[in-house]
């Protein structure tokens, strides 16, 4: 009978220790972890009309004010000096006068290079250009600026051909070797157009 008892105790024994050793403590559930509210950013936008550099365009000077053009592109621009233009072009005196200068040009205005010059003449010049042409061209054009204010007065003018003009006043209007001014001082980066209502022709024309 103690062999009985004995045997049933040390069989609980054996049965508790069994549990103890399969039993396990369950998995602890982590704490969540609050997700932070995103913060509301605000960009500030650039006003219309604003480019973000308020100081000031400038131009090739650093100046910001408008630059008058060169006496070629003002003559273009005018519209009405096409026929001088073209002997201008014809005989590379358009390179000259795109340099710094400055120019006083004393331009023929288109009727009146129709006038003064004759469709066989202007043949002739154009087929050879550099020596009847260009004289002729050069002709118009004195080195310096001279505005309607500076020729008041009579005077001779020493042009770019070597030629000498007279610039008088006649009944109140400006003369280039007789020949009218009828369009003063048309200003330029480089210098001064005053358009004529004639052709100033070489002594040898």
């Amino acid at each position: 009978m103690k062999k009985l008892i004995l045997f049933c105790v040390l069989l609980c024994v054996a049965g508790v220790t069994c549990m103890a050793g399969c039993t396990q403590p369950a998995p602890s559930t982590p704490t969540p972890t609050p997700t932070p509210t995103p913060v509301e950013t605000t960009v500030e936008e650039t006003p219309a009309g604003v480019t973000g550099n308020e100081t000031g365009m400038e131009n090739e000077t650093g100046t910001g004010a408008e630059v008058a053009d060169t006496v070629i592109n003002e003559m273009i621009k005018a519209g009405n000096y096409v026929a001088f233009l073209d002997y201008v072009y014809l005989t590379g005196v358009n390179e000259d006068l795109s340099g710094p200068g400055p120019y006083t040009v004393f331009a023929p205005l288109d009727e009146g290079v129709e006038e003064y010059i004759s469709q066989d003449k202007e043949t002739e010049m154009r087929a050879y250009p550099e020596v009847d042409l260009r004289p002729l061209v050069l002709g118009h054009i004195v080195e310096g600026t001279y505005t309607s204010a500076d020729l008041t007065t009579p005077t001779n003018l020493t042009t770019l051909a070597g030629t000498t003009i007279e610039v008088a006043t006649v009944d109140g209007a400006v003369t280039v070797n007789g020949i009218k001014v009828v369009t003063a001082d048309l200003e330029a980066g480089n210098g001064v157009i005053h358009g004529i209502e004639g052709v100033i022709l070489p002594s040898d024309f």
